[in-house]
């Protein structure tokens, strides 16, 4: 039976994978909501850019500019995946670190909706060599194969 199914598994069209990607998009922009409410409360005018850039945020306070990158997740985290343009763009320039974990979600009427999660800052963040490790890697396919049909 599971065979009969295989193909879906990595299938974009299948729901189960919309569904993912729904989900992780409901949990982002929870977290990056709690974020933008924190920083409004210190005073900061805040602009998603999420859409448009490799961070999330942009807030201003005064002549102080800073890019905001910011991570959820449901369960509680000691690590967070970045993609290499995040790691980039906080590189050189004022940036901080938002996570929000601990989001908890209900399921009413064909909806997910999240609530809660701790939030923690880390203010003055530049992605340090020894805290980065490597999760993938692309590997280009070079020479002959041994064996094609």
């Amino acid at each position: 039976m599971t065979g009969d199914r295989d193909h879906i598994r990595d299938t974009p069209r299948h729901p189960r994978f919309l569904q993912d990607a729904k989900l992780r998009r409901v949990i982002e922009r929870h977290a990056v909501s709690r974020a933008t409410r924190y920083l409004e409360s210190l005073g900061y005018t805040v602009t998603d850019v999420g859409d448009r850039c490799s961070y999330d945020l942009h807030i201003c306070r005064g002549s102080e500019t800073l890019r905001v990158e910011v991570k959820g997740s449901t369960v509680d985290v000691d690590s967070v995946e970045l993609t290499v343009n995040e790691v980039d763009n906080a590189d050189g320039v004022s940036s901080i670190l938002i996570v929000v974990d601990g989001i908890s979600l209900s399921f009413e009427d064909g909806l997910h909706t999240p609530d809660g999660g701790r939030l923690r800052a880390w203010w003055s963040w530049r992605p340090a060599a020894e805290d980065l490790s490597a999760t993938r890697y692309r590997y280009r396919l070079s020479g002959a194969p041994t064996y094609a049909e």
